[in-house]
Formats: C-alpha cells, structure tokens, sequence
C-alpha cells in the first residue's frame, strides 16, 4: 500500500518542480551594450545621464566642441580652472560643460576621465 502512495507522490513531486522554460521570449537573450559613461558630474545629485556629452565625444573636437582626456579626475580640474579663465579672458558663452567616467567596457579610451565642454561661436 505504501508503495502505491509513494510512487503518484513522487511523480507529482518531480513534475510540479520542473521548469518549463516557456516565460522566456527570444528578447531577453539580446546583449545590450552597457551605457558609455559609469559616473558623471552630478551623477549623486540626480543630474540626468548627459547623452549630449557622449555624442559629442563620438563627433570629436571641433570648434566649438572641446574633449580633455585625463587618468584620473585630478587631472582634469585644473585644465577646468584655467578654461573657465580663458572663457572670461575671451568672453566665450560656454552652453555645456561636464566631467564624465568611461566604462572600462569600452576599450578604445585609454584614459578613463573626460572633461567635454561645448561653447557658442
């Protein structure tokens, strides 16, 4: 008798862990790439994720464009210091301005900190 107890309970013990894998769709096997910047200026605050910066990191310098590599964000804020100098000195409306990580994801940046800045002609 406990035989033919043991065995349905059993069976019904298998099938209700088995996993069908049905809840699956063919999106979620999709890589997406994560976002170009880990950290931002003002990330801590809320600031929004400056998808400005990264297309104008992609475009490169130009004239009214200006992309300061560094190792580290040290290095950065001096060069920060002396543009907001020169800015004054030559009356240059700065439109935007920030400091941005890259993700390590993305290996052809060297050096990790960029400083962009985007001025009116």
């Amino acid at each position: 008798m406990k035989k033919i107890l043991f065995l349905p309970m059993l069976c019904l013990f298998i099938t209700a862990c088995a996993s069908t894998g049905a809840g699956k769709s063919a999106q979620d096997d999709v890589f997406e790439a994560p976002p170009l910047f880990l950290d931002w200026q003002y990330k801590g605050f809320g600031q929004e994720y400056p998808q400005w910066a990264e297309d104008a990191l992609k475009e490169g310098e130009s004239a009214t464009v200006t992309i300061q590599f560094g190792q580290n964000l040290d290095m950065l804020i001096p060069h920060e210091q002396e543009e907001a100098e020169e800015a004054e000195e030559n009356a240059e409306n700065v439109v935007k301005q920030t400091w941005v990580y890259i993700d390590p994801y993305y290996e052809d940046y060297e050096e990790r900190y960029v400083y962009i800045r985007i001025v009116e002609e």
